[in-house]
């Protein structure tokens, strides 16, 4: 949990309130005095295990009782609550926990996953937007009235109320949810006509992606090659969060879709991107928290000429092992591709080594061992699969023999000069010395690095053509941006 901060009292010039907790609908300003007024313990600190404290006074920077002209705010409190005035101590109220009185913890710190409130109520008010107020909303528009009516037209797996108390309380108060669906509303609102339907986890979006799962099962029984990568999930071929439909709930739009061809074309006509379609009637909205709290953007994905990631648009600019280039700082090894770092390693420890794009630009995303191996082949490039042939296999910790800790120090002494980050300041120089450091890491250590090393080898032992060939394929998958994908808008 944070500390509470200025924005949780005046916001915009006007007191702010607190969204959910104990107190909710009250100013923190209120919340001070109701608290003090009842004996309840403060936090002092960012963690709930801090010091509990009782408040005597919280005064503005004149002495007075504090409000919108007299901010900072200072504290008066002591860990005796009968404590003489003399005893009292003062602190910055910006120094006490936003625990769930203050509308910060309490039954949203315990939900160890808000996924489902945090997209549902998303869900809510992207119909409130289209189906209440139909035209961009206000903070006055968003009221639990408004949203009441506005849930007759979401099917979600969390129910408005659930939403309200579960749904993370930065999104509350940085209007994200209100910002969000105004950014869809800023491209779409003229085009959905009639009710639109607003789905989270419902049947209507399960049937969606049941339409790709009997496409991709065709594929891969059919003789010949195949369009499938090592995998494709749900995600890769759409990364719907929510979804918004003018079709009835109970029905299927995507089942006479036979193929990634025909579900391709389908999506792109419904969402009206196809070029022929003058309206829309089912569309895709991948969330992520935009990053400016007054506005959302929204970016197109898969759109009739595909053109998010254009063949040379995407270069392989080189690799470390680790951040720093130092090989035993960490698990992990980066490839630097379009401008991205994407880090490798174990993201399971024991299994599942992985690609993951960790730069703060637009991209984001991972990518399976499996899929990476398809890749560096498809672009002409040596496997990293434990198997000869066949379904890929990771070298994983029990399969390791003395022949391949030799592999590893010799892809170490032939790249270690070779990063693109400036050399570390330990270099290993016989394979004795290397070994040694090798064995004060983790079990775990080993099989992930070689995992990287030979992919590393696998690149720079081809043409810069086919690295960046494999670079644009895999920022293409992580992005869910495959030739197999299809239309979606990220709102960010």
């Amino acid at each position: 949990m944070p500390e509470l901060k200025k924005s949780d009292f005046i916001d915009g010039g006007q007191l702010k309130t607190a969204s959910g907790g104990a107190y909710a609908g009250k100013t923190r300003i209120a919340i001070f005095g109701l608290k003090m007024k009842a004996g309840k313990q403060f936090v002092i600190g960012s963690s709930p295990s801090g010091k509990k404290v009782y408040g005597f006074a919280l005064l503005g920077k004149d002495g007075k009782i504090p409000g919108k002209a007299n901010w900072p705010y200072t504290f008066i409190y002591s860990t005796d609550k009968k404590a003489p005035s003399k005893k009292r101590e003062a602190i910055a109220c910006t120094k006490i926990l936003k625990d769930d009185d203050m509308g910060g913890g309490g039954s949203r710190a315990k939900q160890s996953d808000n996924t489902g409130p945090t997209e549902s109520g998303c869900a809510y008010y992207c119909s409130l937007v289209f189906n209440i107020i139909k035209g961009p909303l206000k903070v006055s528009d968003c009221t639990d009235k408004n949203l009441n009516d506005a849930a007759k037209f979401v099917e979600a797996t969390s129910t408005y109320a659930q939403f309200k108390k579960l749904g993370p309380e930065d999104w509350h108060e940085e209007n994200v949810y209100m910002n969000t669906a105004n950014a869809v509303w800023s491209e779409f609102g003229g085009k959905f006509r009639g009710t639109v339907y607003c789905h989270r986890g419902s049947s209507f979006m399960k049937n969606l992606y049941q339409a790709f799962k009997a496409a991709k099962k065709l594929d891969l029984s059919a003789d010949g090659d195949k369009l499938t990568p090592g995998s494709l999930n749900d995600d890769k071929w759409n990364p719907g969060d929510i979804w918004l439909s003018t079709f009835p709930p109970s029905s299927k739009p995507l089942k006479d879709c036979k193929n990634y061809s025909e579900l391709r074309n389908c999506v792109l006509e419904y969402a009206g991107k196809d070029g022929v379609a003058n309206s829309t009637k089912l569309l895709a909205v991948s969330l992520k928290k935009p990053g400016n709290k007054n506005k959302a953007i929204t970016r197109e994905y898969n759109t009739k000429t595909r053109s998010n990631y254009k063949k040379g648009s995407v270069k392989f600019e080189g690799f470390s092992f680790g951040k720093k280039g130092d090989f035993f700082s960490s698990n992990d090894v980066y490839l630097r591709i379009g401008g991205q770092d994407v880090q490798f390693r174990a993201f399971n420890t024991n299994k599942s080594w992985q690609g993951n794009i960790t730069g703060t630009g637009a991209l984001g995303g991972k990518i399976g061992g499996g899929n990476i191996d398809y890749y560096l082949k498809q672009s002409g490039l040596k496997s990293v699969s434990a198997a000869e042939g066949g379904a890929y296999r990771e070298v994983v910790d029990s399969m390791l023999k003395q022949k391949d800790y030799t592999l590893l120090y010799k892809l170490y002494r032939k790249y270690v000069n070779k990063q693109r980050v400036p050399n570390p300041a330990i270099e290993y120089k016989n394979e004795q010395d290397f070994d040694e450091a090798r064995l004060e890491e983790a079990p775990n250590f080993t099989w992930q690095k070689l995992m990287s090393m030979r992919m590393i080898d696998s690149l720079m032992s081809g043409s810069g053509k086919q690295r960046d060939d494999f670079a644009l394929n895999l920022i293409r998958y992580a992005a869910s941006n495959t030739e197999l994908s299809t239309y979606f808008i990220k709102v960010m």
